[in-house]
């Protein structure tokens, strides 16, 4: 009696040093392909199909496409200016927020790119009190007021 059939077996082809999602850090990685082999009594003979490549994080395990060694993580200034963004649309007046910045220890002028940034350079000013909100802000958090286009 002859056995012969097929299995898919996971070979290991490089590895190397990405940025993780899953980890937010550089990992270790290793480069896998998934090739289906012809088995003669259960031996593994010659490869018949290739499945797919893939990429292993090896801190959590997880498994990605091989895009994931495209992925830049955003930069410290950019992560600034995302967060400054978020709490600038959740209603957070302009001087209130350079303040925040100048306060957590970045400069003058660092403070006032990240705000330029952030805003896209389009505000509007409450005409009670006269503080200056984002464009998607739609009333002053301070009084209620109503809030104009610079």
């Amino acid at each position: 009696m002859i056995f012969f059939g097929s299995r898919s077996r996971q070979v290991k082809i490089g590895e190397g040093e990405f940025n993780c999602p899953v980890c937010n850090a550089e990992r270790v990685y290793k480069h896998m392909r998934t090739t289906v082999y012809f088995t003669l009594y259960f031996i593994p003979l010659f490869p018949i199909r290739r499945l797919g490549e893939y990429i292993t994080c090896q801190a959590c395990n997880q498994a990605f496409d091989m895009r994931v060694l495209e992925y830049k993580p955003p930069s410290e200034s950019e992560l600034l200016v995302s967060q400054v963004q978020t709490e600038l649309e959740a209603g957070m007046p302009i001087h209130m927020m350079e303040k925040k910045l100048l306060n957590n220890g970045q400069s003058a002028e660092t403070a006032a790119r990240t705000l330029e940034q952030a805003s896209r350079k389009l505000l509007k000013t409450c005409t009670s009190c006269g503080f200056s909100y984002i464009s998607t802000v739609t009333a002053c958090t301070n009084c209620g007021g109503e809030l104009k286009l610079d």
